[in-house]
């Protein structure tokens, strides 16, 4: 009897032990997320005027000359997605509208600092055509704030730009009343281009002694025929 009643006790504690663990995991981790599915479909862009060729004969230029329509048509754009977020609003953001899509914005993305403590974190897939271009967009945000530390992992891409990123950030925190905190640390971050940096406009920008040009725009095509 003895024996029943204490494994009896020992299981009654391990259940609630892990209904405690699954509590915690749901209030750090789901709860407040908000998991979605959005997508839309546009008509596709159009040339203002159409464009055509007319083609002669060269055997006969007596012929009725041929007239090809090179207009570019292109299919009808579309987007869709799907994400999952956990993402808090500072007190002076308005919710914009009553459904995500995926092109929201919040401040809690480049903000350095979070509105509220614990994990905040946004997966997003994505899949587009325009002009007739496929492209894939994804972003995963992950970070965490704690009393004294703020660490934040992040990787996007934008297809129709050919942007690519991912960085890792860790920063010490020093909380000064409930409002205002005071954070500082350091960011590794790898691009797969140099973006901002525009070596032709150096190269063009060179000058010699006399201050005139030293590689003017022509030199470049004669270079590369």
């Amino acid at each position: 009897m003895k024996k029943h009643l204490l494994l009896s006790i020992i299981m009654l504690v391990s259940t609630q032990i892990q209904a405690q663990f699954f509590k915690t995991i749901y209030d750090e981790l789901f709860k407040y997320g908000t998991l979605y599915v959005a997508g839309d479909v546009e008509n596709a862009s159009e040339a203002s005027y159409p464009e055509y060729f007319v083609r002669t004969n060269p055997d006969n230029l007596y012929d009725i000359p041929e007239v090809v329509d090179q207009t570019i048509y292109h299919p009808y754009d579309y987007r869709y997605s799907v994400g999952i977020r956990r993402l808090a609003r500072f007190d002076y953001e308005i919710k914009s509208k009553n459904y995500y899509d995926g092109t929201e914005n919040n401040k809690a993305l480049s903000a350095p600092t979070a509105a509220v403590k614990g994990f905040e974190y946004l997966i997003h897939f994505e899949k587009e055509r325009e002009r007739g271009r496929e492209f894939t967009n994804s972003r995963l945000f992950l970070r965490h704030t704690g009393k004294y530390h703020i660490a934040k992992i992040e990787q996007r891409e934008e297809g129709n730009v050919d942007f690519k990123y991912k960085s890792g950030e860790i920063r010490l925190r020093l909380p000064i009343g409930k409002k205002l905190s005071i954070s500082a640390g350091g960011i590794y971050r790898t691009h797969v281009k140099a973006y901002g940096y525009n070596p032709i406009e150096l190269w063009l920008n060179e000058q010699d002694e006399t201050g005139m040009a030293k590689n003017p725009w022509w030199t470049l095509g004669y270079q590369y025929g």
